[in-house]
């Protein structure tokens, strides 16, 4: 069973990582190319032909404020998502990427990413109402959009999704399978479990904790660390 256990958890380990990695990659190459497409697809339009035409000097200072605002603003979405991940706060950094009445609007937000795609979709909605971006390519601007909120959302899978608990219990059960004493009991130690998952709401939840009396010793083992031959004799685990 131990081996079973240890094969598990290695196993979804990395496949976490891996999945991970590859979301992550994704919002590189997908923020890559929507740089890409703002610097070279964004500008004044012929109204006749819809053609690009040479702007104007006031037209060209505005063009690269333009530009340069929604560059900064994938790169604080980038940012944000990655504290939003992490469970930081992302104000101190987007203040040195954003302008500071669009991080003070950000604020109330329950989801920081999230509300910076929307301000991005709003911000080329008028654009193209201006007549900078040919209809032919905003849905080029949209499906990037939308290619970075899938990967937000797999980014989000992986951290509300944890290991299977059962497994958890019983690797630490065979690595202790030589106690002479192993008892549940919910007074031990007591915390509160509220996994987020598409098989149980947020609402569910179940407070229990294993304690393996074996010895003398009292140090407790946190059930994200492995256990190995010198864990302490007496663990409780919680989740």
């Amino acid at each position: 069973p131990l081996g079973i256990s240890l094969g598990f958890r290695n196993s979804a380990s990395y496949e976490r990582f891996a999945d991970g990695r590859k979301l992550w990659g994704a919002l590189v190459n997908t923020s890559r190319s929507y740089t890409r497409m703002v610097l070279t697809l964004l500008g004044p339009l012929d109204p006749s032909t819809g053609a690009p035409r040479e702007p104007d000097d006031d037209e060209r200072a505005e063009l690269d404020v333009v530009r340069t605002r929604l560059v900064h603003r994938q790169i604080a979405y980038v940012h944000s998502l990655r504290m939003h991940l992490r469970g930081e706060d992302p104000f101190a950094q987007l203040a040195e990427i954003l302008p500071a009445h669009e991080v003070a609007s950000l604020k109330g937000e329950r989801n920081v990413p999230s509300a910076i795609l929307q301000h991005a979709d709003e911000d080329l909605r008028g654009l193209w109402a201006r007549g900078w971006v040919h209809a032919m390519h905003l849905p080029l601007f949209a499906n990037a959009t939308i290619a970075t909120t899938d990967i937000q959302g797999g980014c989000e899978r992986i951290k509300s999704t944890p290991l299977p608990f059962s497994y958890i219990v019983l690797l630490l059960l065979s690595a202790n399978s030589s106690a002479p004493a192993v008892k549940l009991t919910s007074t031990s130690r007591r915390v509160s479990r509220n996994c987020r998952s598409p098989m149980r709401g947020t609402k569910g939840r179940s407070t229990f904790s294993v304690k393996m009396a074996v010895g003398a010793s009292k140090a407790p083992l946190a059930v994200d660390r492995m256990a190995d031959s010198s864990a302490p004799k007496n663990i409780t685990c919680a989740h």
